[in-house]
């Protein structure tokens, strides 16, 4: 298979990320190409001002990147707001969320539509009621992922910057009330740009064009507005079905960022794994069981290599699937169930589009595949040996972690588990024999914690990254809730992070999860 190699040249890298950044699409429940479109649309806006090479490629990652955060706050949206996080987010994402009578509007028109009616009563309740303290904080989360993402992908402050500005206003009243002096060109190009081709997809050029008008000197720079007119005939390139070659083609020769293939399909692991307070981790353990299992079985470098890859991110297509259903405490309805079926074809289509992961796509994509035909998307029969090892250690990793319906299994119980799934003939033995080997081996003792974190503060933490409140901690840890809420403060100190989101990838970046 034709992976990423760690040496991989930084085109090739480009054009990774370029691909990854549908997983973003996949997460707002935006058209396939969306990001790709924002990161085109920006670069035409900076071509048309007379920016330099480098701020070019700046507006094209920082449009290419926009929403690498939007994963950060699904758990709380969908727990607040009726369960579907993706919509929630598609629907707010075309509003100037500044404006009470759009915030209104939009909150009755579109908010948990399809949840039942009592469901929708109170979101829309807590929406009226709570959304200006809910939308700082979800915010917040979104900025402190992007940056945290944005520097294991390797990009530079430059790009950093507009990932962590993604929700001000050039009139300085965005969240961290930041002035127009302040934000960077790049910056103001890339709010336009995202809000134009959401606004393109929805009602043509026209729509775009009257809206960045009306919001110029409030939301948007004047100047850019004026540039965005001035070189609108690029509208009539976004409405080609695809825009891959076009991206490909305007994709800047040096790119601002200094990277490897590791770090960028760990990035886009944390990325997905960030959905849900049940999978922090998920991916990088999958991928670590896997690459050891095929090395257990002497299946070569490049097989290891594979699986390593397809291990981060056979998880990208969850973040299609809202969390409503993921953290679903009951049984899934046959709808729930046939969404969840698609995760791994979305996988496939995004690792397709580039040339560097195509390699791995079917492998990603098999995630979920058994034996006997029973597993999807496919619902393939004897799938190959390295595709089996992924789905044997995908399972034991599911049974071994928490679920919103079942607390995580012991070692012991996922091992009769997975023996009965052999028995049944949907996984394969050979393949559940060399990931039982590599996760039973004895670990060596650990080293210790960082940022000098006692155990009872890594303690804390896990249960932070999962999103439990103060006093749900101090249950569980028979403490009292104002000594959680110190040991939160000391935890978020020494790691040097404001949000839970923050905590959550520094427990994920330091393989806090499981020790």
């Amino acid at each position: 298979m034709a992976t990423p190699t760690r040496s991989q040249p930084s085109e090739h890298l480009g054009e990774m990320i370029a691909a990854l950044s549908m997983a973003t699409d996949l997460a707002n429940g935006h058209a396939l190409e969306t990001a790709l479109r924002t990161a085109l649309l920006s670069h035409s806006i900076a071509e048309t001002m007379g920016l330099s090479a480098q701020e070019r490629s700046t507006c094209y990652y920082g449009g290419l990147l926009r929403y690498l955060g939007c994963t950060a706050y699904a758990h709380e949206e969908a727990a607040t707001f009726g369960g579907d996080d993706i919509e929630l987010r598609r629907l707010y994402n075309r509003v100037d969320t500044d404006s009470m009578s759009a915030r209104l509007a939009a909150t009755f028109s579109g908010l948990a539509v399809d949840a039942p009616v009592r469901t929708r009563a109170t979101s829309i309740a807590r929406a009226l009621r709570h959304g200006d303290s809910f939308k700082i904080k979800q915010e917040a989360a979104s900025c402190e992922a992007s940056l945290h993402l944005a520097v294991g992908l390797g990009l530079d402050q430059e790009v950093q910057r507009v990932l962590v500005h993604a929700f001000e206003r050039f009139d300085g009243k965005g969240t961290q009330n930041i002035p127009e002096a302040a934000l960077s060109l790049p910056t103001r190009i890339v709010h336009v740009a995202t809000m134009s081709v959401l606004l393109h997809q929805q009602g043509g050029a026209s729509l775009a064009l009257a809206r960045a008008r009306k919001r110029s000197g409030s939301l948007f720079d004047p100047h850019v507005v004026t540039a965005l007119e001035d070189g609108s005939s690029v509208f009539a390139a976004l409405n080609e079905p695809s825009v891959w070659p076009l991206a490909m083609a305007l994709a800047p020769a040096k790119a601002p960022f200094n990277t490897t293939a590791d770090a960028v399909c760990a990035a886009f692991a944390n990325f997905s794994d960030l959905k849900s307070v049940y999978t922090l981790g998920f991916s990088s353990s999958v991928a670590q069981t896997s690459e050891s299992a095929a090395r257990q079985m002497r299946l070569g470098p490049e097989i290891e290599t594979d699986l390593r890859y397809a291990g981060l991110l056979h998880s990208l297509g969850r973040v299609s699937v809202p969390n409503g259903v993921w953290e679903k405490r009951t049984a899934l309805n046959q709808a729930e169930v046939d969404r969840v079926r698609l995760y791994p074809h979305y996988t496939e289509r995004v690792l397709d589009k580039s040339a560097s992961l195509r390699g791995i796509a079917k492998l990603s994509g098999g995630c979920q595949e058994r034996l006997d035909g029973s597993g999807y998307h496919r619902g393939r029969s004897e799938p190959s040996m390295p595709m089996s090892i992924l789905a044997a250690s995908v399972v034991h990793h599911a049974l071994v972690s928490e679920r919103p319906y079942r607390p995580a299994m012991t070692p012991k119980e996922a091992s009769v588990i997975m023996q009965a799934e052999v028995d049944a003939g949907r996984l394969h033995y050979d393949a559940v024999a060399a990931v039982s080997e590599v996760v039973g081996q004895r670990a060596p003792k650990p080293p210790p914690y960082p940022v000098d974190l006692s155990q009872r503060e890594v303690e804390v933490l896990q249960l932070v990254a999962k999103a439990l409140s103060n006093k749900e901690i101090a249950q569980k840890l028979f403490i009292s809730a104002k000594t959680v809420q110190h040991h939160v403060a000391h935890i978020y100190e020494k790691a040097d992070v404001d949000t839970r989101v923050g905590a959550a990838l520094f427990a994920i970046e330091n393989n806090l999860l499981s020790r």
